[in-house]
């Protein structure tokens, strides 16, 4: 059965229960979709961080362009780790996500303490977007489970196919 319109987790949640290889593609083209979606808003913010900066708050905020750049690039981790949280849910693993949020939440500690007192708010906003990328990337490696959505999330960055197993 062909659908119109599918918009986000009400079609995956559908599709999971009746097609699975209608959920696997609907999954794939959501990573896709978050993926280039936000680092098409990171590129951008980037690009108009020090105009922004000075525009709203003027040139006595200069250095604030450059964590507000370095945060713009967290919208495709958290963008990710959104349509992740939802497979986790559709595949019963949500069990997971509490180590994905521990191995995140001891690596923003663990570089909190040593780049914020030597690079500032940029210290801080660099150590926020490793720690995402430790708990989209580094972490799901260790679980079996998780392996095919890590390959999905790596695998949208490159507009590969859905990994089997997903």
């Amino acid at each position: 059965m062909q659908r119109a319109s599918p918009a986000g987790f009400p079609f995956l949640t559908q599709t999971h229960a009746e097609d699975r290889a209608q959920y696997r593609k609907a999954l794939n083209r959501f990573f896709h979709a978050v993926t280039w979606l936000g680092l098409i808003f990171a590129a951008l913010l980037t690009w108009a961080a020090p105009r922004l900066v000075s525009l709203v708050y003027g040139a006595r905020f200069a250095g604030a362009a450059a964590p507000l750049a370095l945060y713009a690039w967290t919208a495709v981790l958290i963008g990710q780790g959104i349509v992740r949280s939802q497979w986790l849910l559709l595949e019963n693993l949500q069990w997971h996500g509490l180590w994905f949020a521990i191995s995140g939440a001891v690596t923003n500690i663990a570089l909190n303490a040593v780049l914020i007192p030597r690079y500032g708010t940029s210290g801080a906003a660099l150590a926020c977007l490793a720690s995402l990328a430790v708990s989209l990337y580094i972490t799901p490696i260790f679980f079996p489970r998780t392996r095919a959505v890590w390959r999905a999330g790596l695998g949208a960055f490159f507009l590969r196919p859905p990994p089997a197993g997903l």
